[in-house]
């Protein structure tokens, strides 16, 4: 998870190692789940949430009875939505999200849990440096 501000500052970054995750799809709305309640602990601005899990998205946004798996994080992340400030969603392709899928492969290789605040970790400044250039 990356949180930014408008400029594209890092406010955190952090790391967290999933056990007994199922699959990535799983994954993804774990971490949107906890990404959601960290940034609104950690900022008061509007937020706009990228991703690039389609899969994802299209069940958050749907209005149909959830019966999956996933249900628990789903029903969570609707309810943030609903319940807090102006929080909208945004489609991104993978390669404008390479931060998260960095920090995402660290959290699963290096099997730790980790949080940055106004910071992040060498191994994706270059990374951040570079998606941010596009927001320019």
């Amino acid at each position: 998870m990356i949180l930014r501000d408008h400029k594209g500052t890092v406010i955190f970054a952090a790391i967290r190692m999933l056990f007994n995750c199922v699959d990535a799809l799983e994954a993804e709305a774990a971490a949107m789940d906890e990404g959601l309640r960290l940034a609104l602990h950690w900022t008061n601005s509007p937020l706009v949430v990228e991703m690039d899990c389609a899969e994802l998205l299209q069940m958050i946004q749907s209005r149909d009875v959830d019966r999956s798996r996933y249900v628990h994080h789903i029903r969570e992340i609707r309810r943030i939505l609903t319940q807090e400030r102006n929080i909208s969603l945004a489609k991104i392709s993978r390669h404008a999200n390479e931060a998260s899928h960095t920090l995402a492969c660290m959290g699963r290789s290096q099997q730790r849990t980790a949080c940055w605040l106004r910071n992040f970790p060498d191994e994706i400044a270059s990374i951040v440096n570079s998606e941010c250039n596009h927001l320019a």
